[in-house]
């Protein structure tokens, strides 16, 4: 059955990925779930750039604010201070392959699954009345719902 060679299966594979999905409407819904999904990567990645900017400048500062919100200026807070930084450069670099139209689909799921992650086990272990922990959760909640948009986005 020539139908069923590999090469047959890949071609319908590459041809049924690129056809458009009309809905009832006339609207192609692979094109626009695409536009949902960069949208949201361009939300989440600003997101942690417009924020990590501002928390290592004070971090670097050492004054009261960061003091009040991570503590005294400790080997923790530095190792912290590391973790934001490479949280901040990886979310340029992955900004910046996205608008190059590079597939950074996986490690963008990767990269803010593991911040909802560590951003709400915050709640449990410093309490929610901390800012830090406000922000946290606020952050985890926009990152969750990138990646329920991307959801079922294909990494190739």
């Amino acid at each position: 059955m020539a139908w069923r060679s590999p090469s047959c299966v890949e071609a319908f594979r590459r041809i049924s990925q690129d056809a458009p999905f009309l809905d009832p409407a006339g609207r192609n819904v692979r094109i626009e779930r695409r536009i949902r999904v960069a949208f949201m990567f361009l939300v989440s990645l600003s997101l942690n750039i417009l924020v990590l900017l501002p928390v290592l400048g004070a971090l670097a500062a050492n004054g009261r604010a960061a003091e009040h919100a991570w503590g005294a200026d400790t080997a923790a807070r530095r190792i912290l201070a590391a973790i934001y930084a490479t949280i901040l450069l990886a979310s340029v670099l992955l900004l910046v392959l996205h608008l190059l139209d590079q597939n950074v689909v996986a490690w963008v799921q990767a990269l803010l699954g593991a911040q909802i992650v560590y951003k709400l086990l915050t709640v449990p272990l410093v309490g929610i009345r901390n800012p830090v922990v406000l922000s946290n959760v606020g952050i985890a909640v926009v990152h969750a719902i990138t990646l329920i948009v991307a959801a079922g986005q294909p990494a190739t």
